[in-house]
């Protein structure tokens, strides 16, 4: 009974009746630009052109050009736009993938609990290297 339930189990494995998986809609793509990075908007509707994406599937943010952002900027300036947007468009189809462009943080800092006691990371790197330096 156990061969056939394992020869049973290799043709289902083998056979791929697995369920297959979907490709993305292009309406189910959300596009973020930033307008404060130079041509990443122009790049985005580039992009939407390309990939068949709505217009309305544009989202344009205002936030840092940097490469990393605060988490109280990253909520603020990101996180909140972007969950407006998906509560307040159509229903269906859902989107299920966001695609950040040029100019998009891509790191967040952890929040700081305390203002007065937020120092910047490098200043915290030199003083670990005295502390070992001194060990």
């Amino acid at each position: 009974m156990k061969i056939i339930l394992t020869i049973l189990l290799a043709v289902i494995i083998c056979t791929g009746s697995a369920i297959p998986a979907q490709a993305l809609l292009p309406a189910e793509v959300l596009v973020i630009a930033n307008r404060r990075a130079p041509d990443s908007v122009e790049l985005a509707r580039y992009y939407l052109a390309k990939r068949g994406i709505p217009p309305e599937n544009l989202l344009t943010l205002t936030t840092t050009d940097q490469e990393s952002c605060s988490r109280e900027a990253y909520n603020r300036e990101i996180a909140q736009p972007v969950r407006s947007f998906l509560q307040n468009r159509k229903p269906l189809p859902a989107i299920r993938a966001f695609v950040t462009l040029y100019g998009i943080p891509l790191k967040v800092y952890p929040p700081c609990t305390d203002q007065r006691r937020a120092v910047p990371v490098r200043s915290l790197t030199g003083t670990a290297r005295l502390v070992r330096a001194n060990s």
